[in-house]
């Protein structure tokens, strides 16, 4: 909330600060590891590790202790904080619930797992989508009590019985559920439907990569990792490229370096061989932009800012293109 970077790893956390470096936030107790970070609607920063839950102090600029493993006789693996400011908390002992005050107001036995990857879902409706060792679970934190999973999803084997690696929104309504088994699904919480990865419908692109996390930056690209196969990225500009016949015709079987759209929907294809062209989404057309200094200097990668400016990275370095 105050445009800071906080960076949580093996050997702790790190701020970034105005001098354009990091600097690493002690914890009080123990230097440790971070599971990951969270933080409520007043701007605290919690950090969980394997020992408990921390709260940033700003005045001691330390993380101070908030919550005790060794209280609930387990070790801490995730945190996830609601709209109420309640913290949830997953342990090798279950699911546990503290208010913003940190006194413990709900348990329930669930067989977690101790991994990287178990990235569990807090949705809109306080529902707690959970990775458990065999399945998914769904937990209800208004009412605190679990839920009987959607039958579409009991039914399907990979998500049924299977360890889920990951569970990410890729819409309002729908979640991404990424299974031990190899498979990415999308559900879709309303209409209570299921899309399997074979269908052409499915909206995206993993083939044999087996993402353990999932991230959505801020024009929209998924962004999937994995603990030993690096990460690759869905771009929501290919998506509206591959999707559209018309532009695809005009472009061909031509290699394309880059694509990005603006305000206008406008859609900029930068293509090996016929340049920089102009699709317009809402009339279907395309044409050529003529700047012959563009294509000497070697084009490979297109951007738009927030004021609409086309810019363009080139081998002779970066221009801004007057169109």
């Amino acid at each position: 909330r105050q445009d800071r970077l906080w960076a949580a790893s093996l050997n702790g956390v790190c701020r970034r600060t105005d001098q354009d470096n990091f600097v690493r936030v002690p914890f009080v107790r123990e230097t440790g590891n971070c599971n990951n970070l969270a933080q409520d609607s007043r701007g605290r920063i919690f950090v969980c590790n394997s020992g408990g839950v921390m709260v940033y102090d700003a005045a001691r600029e330390r993380f101070e202790p908030a919550i005790d493993a060794d209280l609930t006789r387990g070790s801490f693996m995730r945190l996830v904080i609601d709209r109420s400011d309640c913290l949830w908390v997953t342990t090798d002992k279950g699911l546990y619930g503290f208010d913003g005050s940190f006194r413990q107001m709900a348990f329930e036995a669930l067989p977690f797992y101790s991994s990287d990857s178990n990235i569990h879902y807090l949705d809109a409706g306080g529902r707690l989508w959970l990775c458990l060792r065999s399945g998914m679970a769904c937990y209800n934190t208004r009412t605190r009590r679990l839920e009987p999973l959607p039958d579409v999803l009991q039914a399907n084997a990979d998500i049924a019985k299977s360890r889920p690696l990951c569970i990410h929104p890729y819409d309002a309504v729908s979640i991404l559920i990424s299974t031990g088994a190899g498979k990415m699904y999308l559900y879709n919480i309303r209409r209570n439907t299921l899309t399997a990865p074979d269908r052409p419908d499915f909206p995206v692109k993993a083939d044999k990569f087996w993402p353990t996390c999932l991230f959505r930056d801020s024009r929209n690209n998924i962004w999937m990792g994995s603990t030993d196969e690096g990460y690759i990225i869905n771009y929501r500009d290919h998506k509206l490229f591959n999707n559209n016949s018309h532009l695809h015709d005009y472009i061909g079987q031509q290699p394309v370096l880059s694509l990005a759209t603006d305000r206008q929907r406008h859609l900029w294809v930068l293509a090996k061989h016929s340049g920089l062209v102009h699709y317009d989404i809402q009339s279907k057309k395309a044409a050529p932009v003529a700047l012959p200094e563009l294509r000497a200097a070697g084009p490979y990668f297109l951007f738009v800012d927030r004021q609409g400016g086309l810019w363009v990275t080139t081998g002779k370095g970066v221009l801004q293109c007057k169109v």
